[in-house]
């Protein structure tokens, strides 16, 4: 069995950072389902509600079809999706493109997590404009986003580097 190189692993720092966002994530999954009732509007302003629903898919509620398979299925893509993530982050060359995959990996294993416990990731977070309503996500998946916002800002940053020499 070959032996895990160090260099292939994120650094304390970055592990510690990865579990406080997932410690987030999971807290206030937690709280919400405690004390908010399942499909009731708690607005807060008026863009911006909590909404406590499910979903058994990905983003935007694509591939929720409710069943165990696509739910499992999904895990296991997930999992093996952070696998890389992490060989990614290892070897990050910079601040930002770290920061991305720190926020990527914290999103992505608070939505595994929630998933591994009843196959479906709890959202809360309600955009609307009036009765129209936008979409519903959890801490997880604005995460995600933050670190996909880094991962883009970081490339465009090194493309207008490597233009500019």
């Amino acid at each position: 069995m070959e032996r895990v190189k160090r260099e292939n692993l994120p650094n304390f720092k970055d592990t510690i950072f990865i579990l406080l966002l997932v410690c987030v994530d999971t807290s206030l999954k937690f709280l919400v389902e405690k004390y908010i009732e399942q499909n009731t509007f708690y607005e807060f302003i008026p863009f911006f509600s909590l909404y406590l629903t499910s979903n058994s898919g990905i983003a935007l509620s694509f591939l929720d079809f409710n069943n165990i398979f696509t739910s499992y299925g999904l895990l296991i893509i997930g999992i093996i999706i952070v696998f890389f993530l992490f060989r990614f982050l290892a070897n990050a060359g910079n601040l930002l493109e770290r920061l991305a995959f720190i926020f990527i990996i914290g999103g992505a294993i608070g939505n595994l997590f929630d998933r591994g416990i009843d196959g479906v990731v709890t959202d809360f977070i309600l955009l609307h404009f009036g009765s129209i309503s936008l979409f519903v996500f959890n801490p997880a998946d604005l995460f995600i986003t933050v670190g996909a916002i880094f991962f883009i800002a970081n490339e465009i940053a090194s493309h207008l580097r490597s233009t500019q020499s």
